[in-house]
């Protein structure tokens, strides 16, 4: 039986582990899901400078069927995603148009407060050290500057 190819419009900062992490995940699924035989056709953007208005225009217009939009400090990119109830998922993106969406949308947020909270519990019950550390993120984002 072949099923019609649905359009996912997938945006996630690819440059660092985060992305990839999220990317791998949707791979694992679709390989568990369907094995070789995937039904998404996959649009992938890759960078902040690649997920425009202009190109999610574009994806809405070739009636695309779902988003995954995943790509930090785009809140002015995402507008038209915002006046659509196309299915989409939306990771960490903080964006009020965003927020009045009420049909097909989910928000996945990440608390840089519990994840902080959480490290700092792992590397006390590791014992007494001589010296903690955290290294910011470069370039310093507010997830960093919580955690």
């Amino acid at each position: 039986m072949c099923m019609k190819k649905k359009k996912v419009f997938i945006a996630l900062e690819m440059s660092g582990i985060a992305g990839q992490a999220k990317l791998a995940g949707i791979f694992r699924y679709l390989n568990k899901k369907y094995n070789d035989n995937s039904i998404w056709e996959i649009h992938l953007v890759r960078t902040r400078n690649d997920l425009t208005e202009a190109s999610l225009t574009d994806a809405i217009q070739n009636n695309t069927d779902g988003f995954i939009v995943s790509i930090p400090d785009v809140e002015e990119s995402v507008g038209p995603i915002s006046r659509i109830s196309t299915p989409t998922i939306i990771m960490d993106i903080h964006s009020q148009a965003m927020e009045g969406r009420r049909d097909s949308i989910i928000f996945i947020r990440n608390s840089a407060d519990d994840i902080g909270r959480k490290a700092a519990n792992f590397l006390i019950n590791q014992g007494i050290a001589h010296s903690y550390a955290f290294l910011h993120s470069n370039p310093i984002m507010d997830w960093s500057i919580s955690r």
